[in-house]
Protein backbone atom coordinates (compact mmCIF):
# COMPACT_ATOMS: atom_id res chain seq x y z
CA UNK A 1 0.00 0.00 0.00
CA UNK A 2 1.22 3.49 -0.89
CA UNK A 3 -0.02 6.86 0.38
CA UNK A 4 0.51 9.80 -1.97
CA UNK A 5 0.32 13.48 -1.09
CA UNK A 6 1.18 16.84 -2.60
CA UNK A 7 -0.74 19.08 -4.97
CA UNK A 8 -0.49 16.51 -7.76
CA UNK A 9 -0.24 13.50 -5.43
CA UNK A 10 3.33 13.03 -6.63
CA UNK A 11 4.98 12.56 -3.22
CA UNK A 12 4.90 9.35 -1.24
CA UNK A 13 4.41 9.72 2.49
CA UNK A 14 7.23 8.33 4.61
CA UNK A 15 7.15 6.93 8.11
CA UNK A 16 8.31 8.93 11.09
CA UNK A 17 11.09 7.81 13.41
CA UNK A 18 8.76 5.64 15.51
CA UNK A 19 7.46 3.76 12.46
CA UNK A 20 4.19 5.64 12.06
CA UNK A 21 3.01 7.31 8.86
CA UNK A 22 1.92 10.83 9.81
CA UNK A 23 -1.05 12.40 7.97
CA UNK A 24 -2.98 15.63 8.44
CA UNK A 25 -6.70 15.89 9.03
CA UNK A 26 -8.73 17.81 6.43
CA UNK A 27 -6.14 17.06 3.73
CA UNK A 28 -6.60 14.87 0.62
CA UNK A 29 -4.47 11.78 0.05
CA UNK A 30 -4.40 9.02 -2.52
CA UNK A 31 -4.23 5.47 -1.19
CA UNK A 32 -3.28 2.81 -3.71
CA UNK A 33 -2.38 -0.85 -3.58
CA UNK A 34 -2.65 -4.28 -5.17
CA UNK A 35 -5.97 -6.10 -5.28
CA UNK A 36 -4.64 -8.69 -2.84
CA UNK A 37 -3.94 -6.03 -0.22
CA UNK A 38 -6.90 -5.76 2.14
CA UNK A 39 -7.22 -2.28 3.61
CA UNK A 40 -10.30 -1.25 5.58
CA UNK A 41 -10.86 2.50 5.74
CA UNK A 42 -13.69 4.30 7.54
CA UNK A 43 -16.43 4.77 4.94
CA UNK A 44 -16.84 8.47 5.65
CA UNK A 45 -13.17 9.03 4.79
CA UNK A 46 -13.30 7.69 1.23
CA UNK A 47 -14.22 10.55 -1.11
CA UNK A 48 -14.05 8.62 -4.39
CA UNK A 49 -12.54 5.70 -6.28
CA UNK A 50 -9.88 6.81 -8.77
CA UNK A 51 -8.91 5.15 -12.03
CA UNK A 52 -5.66 3.22 -11.98
CA UNK A 53 -3.63 0.84 -14.10
CA UNK A 54 -4.05 -2.06 -11.68
CA UNK A 55 -5.20 -2.75 -8.14
CA UNK A 56 -7.21 -0.09 -6.33
CA UNK A 57 -6.85 3.68 -5.94
CA UNK A 58 -8.84 5.84 -3.48
CA UNK A 59 -9.06 9.56 -2.80
CA UNK A 60 -9.16 9.84 1.01
CA UNK A 61 -9.78 12.73 3.41
CA UNK A 62 -9.99 11.96 7.14
CA UNK A 63 -11.92 15.14 7.95
CA UNK A 64 -11.47 15.98 11.64
CA UNK A 65 -10.56 12.39 12.60
CA UNK A 66 -7.55 12.32 14.92
CA UNK A 67 -6.04 9.05 16.07
CA UNK A 68 -4.23 5.83 15.15
CA UNK A 69 -5.27 3.40 12.42
CA UNK A 70 -3.84 0.04 11.37
CA UNK A 71 -3.90 0.10 7.57
CA UNK A 72 -2.28 -2.50 5.34
CA UNK A 73 0.27 -3.52 7.95
CA UNK A 74 1.18 0.11 8.69
CA UNK A 75 0.39 2.31 11.67
CA UNK A 76 -1.04 5.59 10.45
CA UNK A 77 -1.48 8.57 12.77
CA UNK A 78 -3.81 11.38 11.72
CA UNK A 79 -3.03 14.71 13.37
CA UNK A 80 -4.10 18.31 13.12
CA UNK A 81 -1.76 21.26 13.40
CA UNK A 82 -2.98 21.64 16.96
CA UNK A 83 -3.71 18.13 18.17
CA UNK A 84 -2.33 14.60 17.87
CA UNK A 85 -3.79 11.30 19.13
CA UNK A 86 -2.22 11.80 22.56
CA UNK A 87 -3.70 15.28 22.79
CA UNK A 88 -7.12 13.95 21.75
CA UNK A 89 -7.08 11.42 24.58
CA UNK A 90 -5.88 14.11 26.97
CA UNK A 91 -8.87 16.31 26.09
CA UNK A 92 -11.26 13.44 26.70
CA UNK A 93 -9.61 12.81 30.07
CA UNK A 94 -9.81 16.48 31.02
CA UNK A 95 -13.53 16.53 30.22
CA UNK A 96 -14.11 13.50 32.45
CA UNK A 97 -12.05 15.09 35.20
CA UNK A 98 -14.09 18.31 34.99
CA UNK A 99 -17.41 16.42 34.95
CA UNK A 100 -16.50 14.40 38.03
CA UNK A 101 -16.43 17.62 40.06
CA UNK A 102 -19.74 19.04 38.82
CA UNK A 103 -23.16 18.34 40.38
CA UNK A 104 -24.85 16.72 37.38
CA UNK A 105 -26.42 13.92 39.42
CA UNK A 106 -27.86 16.23 42.06
CA UNK A 107 -31.46 15.15 41.36
CA UNK A 108 -30.69 11.52 40.50
CA UNK A 109 -32.06 8.59 42.54
CA UNK A 110 -29.62 7.36 45.14
CA UNK A 111 -28.51 4.01 43.78
CA UNK A 112 -30.05 1.39 41.53
CA UNK A 113 -28.75 -2.04 40.53
CA UNK A 114 -27.03 -2.22 37.17
CA UNK A 115 -28.87 -4.33 34.63
CA UNK A 116 -26.80 -6.80 32.62
CA UNK A 117 -29.09 -5.97 29.67
CA UNK A 118 -27.39 -2.59 29.49
CA UNK A 119 -24.12 -4.29 28.50
CA UNK A 120 -25.44 -4.48 24.95
CA UNK A 121 -26.21 -0.76 24.67
CA UNK A 122 -23.50 1.00 22.68
CA UNK A 123 -23.95 4.36 24.40
CA UNK A 124 -23.66 2.69 27.81
CA UNK A 125 -20.51 0.88 26.66
CA UNK A 126 -18.81 4.04 25.44
CA UNK A 127 -19.74 6.03 28.56
CA UNK A 128 -18.24 3.21 30.63
CA UNK A 129 -15.06 3.07 28.53
CA UNK A 130 -14.40 6.79 28.83
CA UNK A 131 -15.16 6.81 32.55
CA UNK A 132 -13.16 3.69 33.42
CA UNK A 133 -10.11 4.92 31.49
CA UNK A 134 -10.16 8.02 33.68
CA UNK A 135 -10.90 6.14 36.91
CA UNK A 136 -8.16 3.56 36.36
CA UNK A 137 -5.48 5.74 34.81
CA UNK A 138 -5.85 9.31 35.98
CA UNK A 139 -8.05 9.63 39.06
CA UNK A 140 -6.43 9.96 42.45
CA UNK A 141 -6.73 7.53 44.10
CA UNK A 142 -6.96 5.31 41.06
CA UNK A 143 -9.39 2.42 41.09
CA UNK A 144 -6.51 -0.04 41.50
CA UNK A 145 -5.33 1.77 44.64
CA UNK A 146 -8.81 1.69 46.17
CA UNK A 147 -9.08 -2.01 45.39
CA UNK A 148 -5.65 -2.62 46.94
CA UNK A 149 -6.94 -1.20 50.23
CA UNK A 150 -10.07 -3.36 50.05
CA UNK A 151 -8.13 -6.56 49.35
CA UNK A 152 -5.60 -5.80 52.11
CA UNK A 153 -8.34 -5.52 54.74
CA UNK A 154 -11.69 -6.75 53.42
CA UNK A 155 -14.76 -6.17 55.51
CA UNK A 156 -15.54 -9.07 57.85
CA UNK A 157 -18.44 -9.93 60.08
CA UNK A 158 -18.77 -12.29 63.06
CA UNK A 159 -21.18 -15.11 62.33
CA UNK A 160 -22.49 -17.15 65.28
CA UNK A 161 -23.25 -20.75 64.48
CA UNK A 162 -23.82 -24.01 66.30
CA UNK A 163 -21.34 -26.83 65.99
CA UNK A 164 -21.21 -30.32 67.43
CA UNK A 165 -17.95 -31.39 69.02
CA UNK A 166 -16.51 -33.90 71.43
CA UNK A 167 -16.49 -32.50 75.00
CA UNK A 168 -12.71 -32.23 75.05
CA UNK A 169 -12.78 -30.13 71.80
CA UNK A 170 -15.17 -27.51 73.12
CA UNK A 171 -13.59 -24.04 73.12
CA UNK A 172 -15.57 -22.63 75.99
CA UNK A 173 -18.29 -23.64 78.44
CA UNK A 174 -21.14 -21.27 79.19
CA UNK A 175 -24.35 -21.69 81.21
CA UNK A 176 -26.09 -22.19 77.88
CA UNK A 177 -23.73 -25.10 77.07
CA UNK A 178 -24.57 -26.82 80.34
CA UNK A 179 -28.28 -26.20 79.85
CA UNK A 180 -28.18 -27.86 76.43
CA UNK A 181 -26.29 -30.87 77.82
CA UNK A 182 -28.84 -31.33 80.58
CA UNK A 183 -31.82 -31.02 78.25
CA UNK A 184 -30.55 -33.53 75.64
CA UNK A 185 -30.09 -36.91 77.34
CA UNK A 186 -29.84 -38.55 73.92
CA UNK A 187 -26.25 -37.22 73.76
CA UNK A 188 -25.24 -38.98 77.00
CA UNK A 189 -23.18 -42.14 77.21
CA UNK A 190 -22.99 -44.30 80.36
CA UNK A 191 -19.74 -44.20 82.30
CA UNK A 192 -18.16 -47.36 83.70
CA UNK A 193 -17.50 -47.32 87.41
CA UNK A 194 -13.71 -47.39 86.99
CA UNK A 195 -13.57 -44.72 84.27
CA UNK A 196 -11.56 -41.55 84.96
CA UNK A 197 -14.65 -39.60 83.85
CA UNK A 198 -16.37 -40.66 87.06
CA UNK A 199 -14.25 -38.10 88.90
CA UNK A 200 -15.62 -35.22 86.87
CA UNK A 201 -18.31 -32.94 88.28
CA UNK A 202 -20.35 -33.40 85.07
CA UNK A 203 -20.49 -37.22 85.44
CA UNK A 204 -21.38 -36.85 89.09
CA UNK A 205 -24.26 -34.57 88.10
CA UNK A 206 -25.68 -36.72 85.28
CA UNK A 207 -27.18 -39.61 87.27
CA UNK A 208 -30.38 -41.58 86.54
CA UNK A 209 -32.75 -42.96 89.21
CA UNK A 210 -30.94 -46.30 89.08
CA UNK A 211 -27.64 -44.62 90.06
CA UNK A 212 -25.97 -44.93 86.67
CA UNK A 213 -23.63 -42.08 85.75
CA UNK A 214 -23.41 -40.48 82.32
CA UNK A 215 -21.11 -38.21 80.34
CA UNK A 216 -21.99 -36.44 77.02
CA UNK A 217 -20.30 -37.90 73.96
CA UNK A 218 -21.22 -34.76 71.96
CA UNK A 219 -21.69 -31.12 72.91
CA UNK A 220 -23.48 -28.46 70.87
CA UNK A 221 -21.77 -25.10 71.27
CA UNK A 222 -22.26 -21.68 69.70
CA UNK A 223 -19.09 -20.28 68.15
CA UNK A 224 -18.35 -16.96 66.44
CA UNK A 225 -16.44 -17.14 63.13
CA UNK A 226 -15.18 -14.29 60.97
CA UNK A 227 -16.88 -14.32 57.58
CA UNK A 228 -15.84 -12.60 54.32
CA UNK A 229 -19.07 -13.39 52.50
CA UNK A 230 -20.66 -10.04 53.37
CA UNK A 231 -23.07 -7.90 51.32
CA UNK A 232 -20.33 -5.29 50.89
CA UNK A 233 -17.83 -7.80 49.48
CA UNK A 234 -20.51 -9.28 47.23
CA UNK A 235 -21.11 -5.77 45.90
CA UNK A 236 -17.37 -5.27 45.31
CA UNK A 237 -17.19 -8.55 43.41
CA UNK A 238 -20.23 -7.57 41.34
CA UNK A 239 -18.78 -4.15 40.51
CA UNK A 240 -15.52 -5.62 39.22
CA UNK A 241 -17.42 -8.10 37.03
CA UNK A 242 -19.68 -5.40 35.57
CA UNK A 243 -16.75 -3.07 34.84
CA UNK A 244 -14.77 -5.87 33.19
CA UNK A 245 -17.73 -6.99 31.08
CA UNK A 246 -18.31 -3.42 29.90
CA UNK A 247 -14.69 -3.13 28.79
CA UNK A 248 -14.84 -6.50 27.03
CA UNK A 249 -17.96 -5.33 25.21
CA UNK A 250 -16.18 -2.08 24.28
CA UNK A 251 -13.34 -4.12 22.82
CA UNK A 252 -15.79 -6.25 20.80
CA UNK A 253 -17.82 -3.28 19.53
CA UNK A 254 -14.82 -1.16 18.59
CA UNK A 255 -13.08 -4.09 16.89
CA UNK A 256 -16.15 -4.53 14.69
CA UNK A 257 -16.20 -0.87 13.60
CA UNK A 258 -14.21 -0.24 10.43
CA UNK A 259 -11.31 2.10 11.07
CA UNK A 260 -11.54 2.11 14.87
CA UNK A 261 -8.67 3.72 16.70
CA UNK A 262 -6.20 0.92 17.38
CA UNK A 263 -4.83 2.51 20.54
CA UNK A 264 -8.29 2.72 22.11
CA UNK A 265 -8.99 -0.96 21.39
CA UNK A 266 -5.68 -1.96 22.96
CA UNK A 267 -6.35 0.16 26.03
CA UNK A 268 -9.81 -1.37 26.50
CA UNK A 269 -8.17 -4.80 26.48
CA UNK A 270 -5.45 -3.72 28.91
CA UNK A 271 -7.98 -2.27 31.34
CA UNK A 272 -10.12 -5.42 31.16
CA UNK A 273 -7.02 -7.48 31.97
CA UNK A 274 -6.34 -5.32 35.05
CA UNK A 275 -9.88 -5.93 36.26
CA UNK A 276 -9.51 -9.68 35.70
CA UNK A 277 -6.43 -9.57 37.93
CA UNK A 278 -8.46 -7.78 40.63
CA UNK A 279 -11.20 -10.41 40.34
CA UNK A 280 -8.56 -13.08 41.04
CA UNK A 281 -7.90 -11.65 44.53
CA UNK A 282 -7.91 -14.72 46.85
CA UNK A 283 -10.49 -13.51 49.39
CA UNK A 284 -13.15 -13.29 46.67
CA UNK A 285 -13.18 -17.10 46.45
CA UNK A 286 -15.13 -17.08 49.71
CA UNK A 287 -17.59 -14.43 48.48
CA UNK A 288 -20.89 -15.28 46.81
CA UNK A 289 -22.88 -13.47 44.14
CA UNK A 290 -24.75 -10.26 44.95
CA UNK A 291 -28.46 -10.97 45.31
CA UNK A 292 -29.56 -7.62 46.75
CA UNK A 293 -27.94 -4.21 46.42
CA UNK A 294 -26.75 -3.10 49.91
CA UNK A 295 -27.99 0.45 49.47
CA UNK A 296 -28.04 1.26 53.21
CA UNK A 297 -24.70 -0.26 54.15
CA UNK A 298 -22.71 1.98 56.48
CA UNK A 299 -19.51 0.28 55.33
CA UNK A 300 -20.12 1.36 51.73
CA UNK A 301 -20.99 4.85 52.88
CA UNK A 302 -18.17 5.44 55.39
CA UNK A 303 -15.13 3.25 54.66
CA UNK A 304 -13.13 5.29 52.16
CA UNK A 305 -12.03 2.43 49.89
CA UNK A 306 -15.49 0.87 49.73
CA UNK A 307 -17.03 4.31 49.22
CA UNK A 308 -14.74 4.82 46.21
CA UNK A 309 -16.01 1.59 44.66
CA UNK A 310 -19.56 2.72 45.31
CA UNK A 311 -18.96 6.07 43.61
CA UNK A 312 -17.41 4.37 40.58
CA UNK A 313 -20.39 2.04 40.40
CA UNK A 314 -22.77 4.97 40.64
CA UNK A 315 -20.94 6.70 37.79
CA UNK A 316 -21.47 3.64 35.59
CA UNK A 317 -25.12 3.29 36.57
CA UNK A 318 -26.03 6.96 36.32
CA UNK A 319 -25.17 8.23 32.88
CA UNK A 320 -25.72 11.77 34.18
CA UNK A 321 -22.31 11.47 35.79
CA UNK A 322 -20.96 11.73 32.24
CA UNK A 323 -23.44 14.05 30.52
CA UNK A 324 -22.40 13.68 26.89
CA UNK A 325 -25.13 12.54 24.57
CA UNK A 326 -24.95 8.99 23.25
CA UNK A 327 -24.79 10.07 19.61
CA UNK A 328 -22.04 12.58 20.29
CA UNK A 329 -19.97 10.16 22.32
CA UNK A 330 -20.32 7.56 19.56
CA UNK A 331 -18.93 10.11 17.09
CA UNK A 332 -16.09 11.00 19.43
CA UNK A 333 -15.15 7.35 20.06
CA UNK A 334 -15.73 5.85 16.61
CA UNK A 335 -14.88 8.72 14.27
CA UNK A 336 -12.53 10.55 16.64
CA UNK A 337 -14.24 13.84 15.80
CA UNK A 338 -11.88 16.54 17.02
CA UNK A 339 -14.40 19.32 16.27
CA UNK A 340 -17.09 17.80 18.48
CA UNK A 341 -14.65 16.97 21.26
CA UNK A 342 -13.36 20.54 21.14
CA UNK A 343 -16.91 21.90 21.63
CA UNK A 344 -17.37 19.84 24.81
CA UNK A 345 -13.90 20.69 26.03
CA UNK A 346 -14.58 24.41 25.63
CA UNK A 347 -17.82 24.15 27.61
CA UNK A 348 -16.29 22.30 30.54
CA UNK A 349 -13.19 24.50 30.53
CA UNK A 350 -15.45 27.58 30.70
CA UNK A 351 -17.30 25.90 33.57
CA UNK A 352 -13.95 25.46 35.33
CA UNK A 353 -13.00 29.10 34.74
CA UNK A 354 -16.37 30.28 36.08
CA UNK A 355 -15.97 28.03 39.13
CA UNK A 356 -12.71 29.79 39.94
CA UNK A 357 -14.36 33.21 39.55
CA UNK A 358 -17.79 32.58 41.11
CA UNK A 359 -17.34 29.43 43.18
CA UNK A 360 -18.57 25.93 42.32
CA UNK A 361 -21.89 25.65 40.48
CA UNK A 362 -24.87 25.27 42.78
CA UNK A 363 -26.80 23.02 40.38
CA UNK A 364 -26.13 21.04 37.25
CA UNK A 365 -29.14 20.11 35.15
CA UNK A 366 -29.62 17.90 32.11
CA UNK A 367 -32.71 18.53 30.00
CA UNK A 368 -33.85 14.91 29.92
CA UNK A 369 -32.68 11.51 31.04
CA UNK A 370 -33.18 8.74 33.57
CA UNK A 371 -30.94 6.62 35.75
CA UNK A 372 -29.52 4.75 32.76
CA UNK A 373 -29.41 7.45 30.10
CA UNK A 374 -28.79 11.17 29.82
CA UNK A 375 -29.05 13.48 26.86
CA UNK A 376 -27.52 16.80 26.00
CA UNK A 377 -30.00 17.70 23.29
CA UNK A 378 -30.93 21.08 24.70
CA UNK A 379 -30.54 22.71 28.03
CA UNK A 380 -27.50 21.34 29.83
CA UNK A 381 -27.19 24.12 32.34
CA UNK A 382 -24.89 25.06 35.20
CA UNK A 383 -26.13 27.63 37.68
CA UNK A 384 -23.65 29.67 39.71
CA UNK A 385 -24.03 31.98 42.70
CA UNK A 386 -25.52 35.33 41.81
CA UNK A 387 -27.75 33.91 39.09
CA UNK A 388 -25.08 33.32 36.44
CA UNK A 389 -26.01 30.53 34.02
CA UNK A 390 -23.87 28.56 31.58
CA UNK A 391 -25.72 26.60 28.87
CA UNK A 392 -24.50 24.06 26.35
CA UNK A 393 -26.21 23.64 22.97
CA UNK A 394 -29.06 25.99 23.87
CA UNK A 395 -31.67 26.22 21.06
CA UNK A 396 -33.23 29.54 20.04
CA UNK A 397 -36.58 29.24 18.23
CA UNK A 398 -38.96 31.75 16.61
CA UNK A 399 -41.75 31.18 19.13
CA UNK A 400 -42.84 29.20 22.16
CA UNK A 401 -39.64 29.71 24.11
CA UNK A 402 -37.91 32.29 26.27
CA UNK A 403 -34.88 31.75 24.02
CA UNK A 404 -35.88 33.37 20.76
CA UNK A 405 -34.64 34.22 17.28
CA UNK A 406 -36.53 36.44 14.87
CA UNK A 407 -35.40 34.31 11.89
CA UNK A 408 -34.37 30.67 11.49
CA UNK A 409 -33.67 28.45 14.54
CA UNK A 410 -30.10 28.81 15.79
CA UNK A 411 -28.07 26.92 18.36
CA UNK A 412 -24.79 28.44 19.57
CA UNK A 413 -22.48 26.02 21.35
CA UNK A 414 -22.28 27.92 24.66
CA UNK A 415 -24.45 30.63 26.20
CA UNK A 416 -23.42 32.59 29.29
CA UNK A 417 -26.15 34.63 30.96
CA UNK A 418 -25.04 37.32 33.40
CA UNK A 419 -28.04 39.25 34.67
CA UNK A 420 -29.87 40.61 31.63
CA UNK A 421 -26.90 40.22 29.28
CA UNK A 422 -26.23 37.26 27.01
CA UNK A 423 -22.72 36.30 25.92
CA UNK A 424 -22.50 33.66 23.18
CA UNK A 425 -19.56 31.42 22.27
CA UNK A 426 -19.07 29.10 19.30
CA UNK A 427 -16.21 26.59 19.35
CA UNK A 428 -14.41 26.20 16.01
CA UNK A 429 -11.63 23.64 15.81
CA UNK A 430 -9.92 25.33 12.90
CA UNK A 431 -7.44 28.15 12.35
CA UNK A 432 -5.90 30.27 9.60
CA UNK A 433 -2.14 30.36 9.27
CA UNK A 434 -1.81 32.17 5.97
CA UNK A 435 -5.00 34.18 5.38
CA UNK A 436 -4.12 36.71 8.04
CA UNK A 437 -7.18 38.82 8.92
CA UNK A 438 -6.97 42.57 9.27
CA UNK A 439 -3.99 44.72 8.48
CA UNK A 440 -1.02 42.54 9.52
CA UNK A 441 2.04 43.32 7.44
CA UNK A 442 3.72 41.28 4.72
CA UNK A 443 6.84 41.16 6.87
CA UNK A 444 4.88 39.44 9.66
CA UNK A 445 3.52 36.91 7.19
CA UNK A 446 7.05 36.15 5.97
CA UNK A 447 8.22 35.74 9.57
CA UNK A 448 5.39 33.28 10.29
CA UNK A 449 6.24 31.27 7.17
CA UNK A 450 9.88 31.11 8.28
CA UNK A 451 8.83 29.91 11.77
CA UNK A 452 6.60 27.26 10.25
CA UNK A 453 9.40 25.90 8.05
CA UNK A 454 11.69 25.78 11.08
CA UNK A 455 9.06 24.00 13.21
CA UNK A 456 8.78 26.96 15.58
CA UNK A 457 5.37 27.70 17.08
CA UNK A 458 4.03 30.89 15.55
CA UNK A 459 0.86 32.94 15.45
CA UNK A 460 -2.43 31.51 14.22
CA UNK A 461 -5.71 33.32 13.63
CA UNK A 462 -9.44 32.78 13.68
CA UNK A 463 -11.21 32.36 10.35
CA UNK A 464 -12.98 35.45 9.08
CA UNK A 465 -15.98 33.31 8.04
CA UNK A 466 -16.50 32.40 11.69
CA UNK A 467 -16.56 36.07 12.71
CA UNK A 468 -19.22 36.62 10.04
CA UNK A 469 -21.40 33.96 11.70
CA UNK A 470 -21.01 35.68 15.06
CA UNK A 471 -22.65 38.78 13.57
CA UNK A 472 -25.68 36.63 12.68
CA UNK A 473 -25.91 35.34 16.26
CA UNK A 474 -25.62 38.84 17.71
CA UNK A 475 -28.28 40.24 15.43
CA UNK A 476 -30.87 37.45 15.74
CA UNK A 477 -30.73 36.00 19.26
CA UNK A 478 -32.34 37.21 22.47
CA UNK A 479 -33.72 35.81 25.72
CA UNK A 480 -36.62 37.35 27.62
CA UNK A 481 -36.05 40.65 25.83
CA UNK A 482 -32.30 40.65 26.52
CA UNK A 483 -30.15 40.71 23.37
CA UNK A 484 -26.69 39.27 22.94
CA UNK A 485 -24.09 41.72 24.21
CA UNK A 486 -20.94 39.94 23.02
CA UNK A 487 -20.47 36.99 20.67
CA UNK A 488 -17.19 35.08 20.42
CA UNK A 489 -15.39 32.47 18.39
CA UNK A 490 -13.38 30.01 20.52
CA UNK A 491 -10.57 28.55 18.43
CA UNK A 492 -7.25 26.70 19.05
CA UNK A 493 -4.96 29.52 17.99
CA UNK A 494 -2.95 32.27 19.64
CA UNK A 495 -4.49 35.69 18.89
CA UNK A 496 -7.26 37.68 20.58
CA UNK A 497 -9.53 40.23 18.91
CA UNK A 498 -12.73 42.10 19.73
CA UNK A 499 -14.57 44.35 17.30
CA UNK A 500 -16.64 46.81 19.31
CA UNK A 501 -19.85 48.20 17.82
CA UNK A 502 -18.38 51.64 18.26
CA UNK A 503 -15.68 50.82 15.74
CA UNK A 504 -12.76 50.03 18.04
CA UNK A 505 -10.62 46.93 17.48
CA UNK A 506 -9.25 45.52 20.76
CA UNK A 507 -6.29 43.14 20.98
CA UNK A 508 -6.41 42.39 24.73
CA UNK A 509 -9.21 41.21 27.08
CA UNK A 510 -8.15 43.89 29.57
CA UNK A 511 -9.32 46.57 27.13
CA UNK A 512 -12.98 45.48 27.35
CA UNK A 513 -15.11 48.23 28.88
CA UNK A 514 -18.33 48.03 30.86
CA UNK A 515 -21.22 47.59 28.51
CA UNK A 516 -19.01 46.26 25.70
CA UNK A 517 -21.00 45.15 22.68
CA UNK A 518 -19.59 43.43 19.63
CA UNK A 519 -18.00 40.28 18.23
CA UNK A 520 -14.59 38.74 18.72
CA UNK A 521 -12.35 35.71 18.88
CA UNK A 522 -10.70 34.08 21.91
CA UNK A 523 -7.75 31.73 21.63
CA UNK A 524 -8.60 28.59 23.60
CA UNK A 525 -5.81 26.18 22.85
CA UNK A 526 -6.13 22.75 24.51
CA UNK A 527 -2.39 22.04 24.27
CA UNK A 528 -1.23 25.15 26.11
CA UNK A 529 -2.19 27.05 29.24
CA UNK A 530 -1.28 30.54 28.01
CA UNK A 531 -4.19 30.78 25.59
CA UNK A 532 -6.63 29.58 28.25
CA UNK A 533 -5.77 32.70 30.22
CA UNK A 534 -7.51 34.71 27.47
CA UNK A 535 -10.78 32.92 28.18
CA UNK A 536 -10.43 33.43 31.92
CA UNK A 537 -9.57 37.09 31.45
CA UNK A 538 -12.60 37.67 29.20
CA UNK A 539 -14.94 35.97 31.67
CA UNK A 540 -13.49 38.01 34.54
CA UNK A 541 -14.10 41.24 32.59
CA UNK A 542 -17.66 40.25 31.63
CA UNK A 543 -18.50 39.34 35.25
CA UNK A 544 -17.00 42.59 36.49
CA UNK A 545 -19.01 44.54 33.90
CA UNK A 546 -22.23 42.76 34.93
CA UNK A 547 -21.59 43.67 38.57
CA UNK A 548 -20.95 47.32 37.63
CA UNK A 549 -24.09 47.55 35.52
CA UNK A 550 -26.15 45.96 38.30
CA UNK A 551 -24.75 48.49 40.78
CA UNK A 552 -25.58 51.39 38.44
CA UNK A 553 -29.15 50.14 38.05
CA UNK A 554 -29.64 49.84 41.82
CA UNK A 555 -28.29 53.34 42.45
CA UNK A 556 -30.50 54.78 39.73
Amino acid sequence: MRILAGQRFDKEKVASADGRILLRCWEDYVFEGELAEAVVLPKACVKSHLPGDAGWRLLVNFGDYIGLLRLGGHTVEIRSKKLDSHGFDQLLRQITDRISNLPFDVNAPAFVPFSRDALNERDRIYHALVYLRWAMRFRSPALKESWGQVSADPHRTLVREERRAAPWDVRGVTPRTLERIASHPETWASVASGSPLMSTALAQSLVDPQGRHYFPHEVVEVVAETCLDTPENRFAKHFLAVARELLERADAVLSAVAGSDAGLVEEARALAEELRAMEATPFLRDVGQMQRFPAHSQVLQKRAEYRDLLLHYQALVLAASYPISADDLTRIIETKSASLLYEYWCFFEMAEQLSQLLGPPVTGLVASGDQLHATLGEGLKLEFAGGAELHYNRSFARSGSQWQTYSVPLRPDIVLRLGDALHLFDAKFRIDRWDIPGDESQQELEAIEADDRAGVASKSWWKNADIHKMHAYKDALRSGGAKAATVWVLYPGSEFVFYDEGGAKLSSPQDLDAGASGVGAIAANPVGSSALSQCGAVLARLISQAAQLSSYAMNA
